[in-house]
């Protein structure tokens, strides 16, 4: 047998091997429709709405500190039969001129943990996980992401606090890949409109 028609059996038999071990049995899936809602999600309810948001923007830059202040406005709404808190926002950064981005939170039932996603017009892609702190009702963050200008990793934490029903306030400071400098602090209020 030539070494091209060895391959050929060999391929095939791989193939076959895969399409019968990603069988499943007909119908179980179907009949018992998606698993249902987690209920951790309820806990991100206070966050769905319209947004008006006013907030100082510092940006460590070998130059020195660069100050701005920032106002926008941002809607959160649930999508995927409410598994999923997609915002979509519109901020002025000053200087920079305008900044429109998209988060995701989620839930992951199978590692407990709340997710988040991150992408923005200024070329910015992040991810991170948040928790809320029982003892103080605060969401904390920790982010993971790319500088869009040099492409070098980047690390960030921030926090949530729901003031009231129509207020919360929020903090964010990113750093380099290693978490020892600090590139941007952000900080500011959202009012429910």
């Amino acid at each position: 047998m030539t070494p091209r028609k060895t391959m050929s059996y060999l391929a095939a038999a791989c193939s076959l091997a895969l399409i019968l071990g990603c069988q499943q049995p007909a119908g179980d899936m179907m009949a018992e429709g998606p698993p249902p809602r987690p209920a951790e999600l309820d806990q991100l309810n206070d966050w769905a709405g319209t947004w008006n948001g006013t907030g100082e923007m510092i940006m460590h830059t070998p130059k020195g500190e660069q100050k701005m202040t920032t106002t926008g406005k941002e809607t959160a709404k649930w999508v995927c039969d409410n598994r999923v808190l997609m915002s979509e926002m519109e901020y002025d950064m000053g200087d920079m001129g305008k900044m429109t981005g998209i988060s995701i939170a989620t839930y992951d039932k199978n590692s407990k943990k709340f997710r988040s996603y991150w992408f923005d017009s200024m070329g910015t892609v992040g991810h991170g996980e948040m928790w809320k702190d029982p003892s103080t009702g605060m969401w904390m963050m920790k982010t993971k992401g790319t500088d869009p200008m040099s492409g070098d990793a980047t690390s960030g934490k921030g926090t949530v606090k729901m003031l009231d029903p129509n207020t919360m306030e929020w903090t964010f400071t990113e750093y380099d890949g290693w978490g020892f400098n600090k590139k941007v602090e952000m900080k500011g209020t959202s009012r429910k409109m």
